[in-house]
């Protein structure tokens, strides 16, 4: 989990300037998230196929057509 150096690293990253008893919320918050991943990690996704997007993206724009020029109303 997260040790006090690799707060300060990460506060530096983020160019955060954290008080010590910010530094202790922000450790027991960054551990808990970390937690939670690794609950995530013990899922079996066999089978599960990946994806981008949970949804298709579709080009609503026209194509592309060289010569055409668009003049606004």
């Amino acid at each position: 989990m997260i040790d006090a150096a690799q707060l300060d690293h990460l506060a530096q990253l983020a160019r955060l300037h954290l008080e010590p008893e910010e530094r202790e919320s922000m450790t027991a918050d960054l551990n808990s998230i970390l937690g939670y991943f690794e609950q995530l990690r013990e899922v079996n996704t066999d089978g599960v196929e990946e994806m981008q997007r949970p949804v298709d993206l579709v080009n609503v724009l026209r194509d592309d057509v060289p010569g055409e020029v668009f003049a606004p109303r």
